[in-house]
């Protein structure tokens, strides 16, 4: 089953774009507050593949796939449970920064 989430970057700055993500490829999830972003509060999730990554002297190690999503840890429970959720693009304001 896919859920479709908003996705942002790290610091939950940038205007949500669509992401549609199977629920069986989640590790985790866990919320984060956030200080100066359009949110509140962002989730990060993580995919349960990690990916493999080489770097300057030609090693390799595996790395996590992290997400950046505006729903909430209960927001994403729901999903996977199959319930409809609206969200609300009104509470995405730079007014939430400080």
């Amino acid at each position: 089953m896919k859920i479709r989430l908003n996705e942002t970057d790290e610091i939950g700055f940038n205007s949500p774009r669509p992401l549609l993500l199977d629920v069986d490829e989640i590790r985790s999830v866990e919320c984060l507050s956030i200080v100066n972003g359009l949110s509140k509060t962002v989730s990060r999730v993580t995919l349960k593949v990690p990916i493999t990554h080489s770097d300057d002297f030609d090693s390799e190690y595996l790395a996590f796939v992290t997400l950046i999503v505006f729903e909430t840890v209960d927001d994403i429970e729901r999903l996977i449970n199959g319930e409809r959720i609206e969200f609300d693009y009104s509470t995405l304001s730079p007014t939430n920064r400080r």
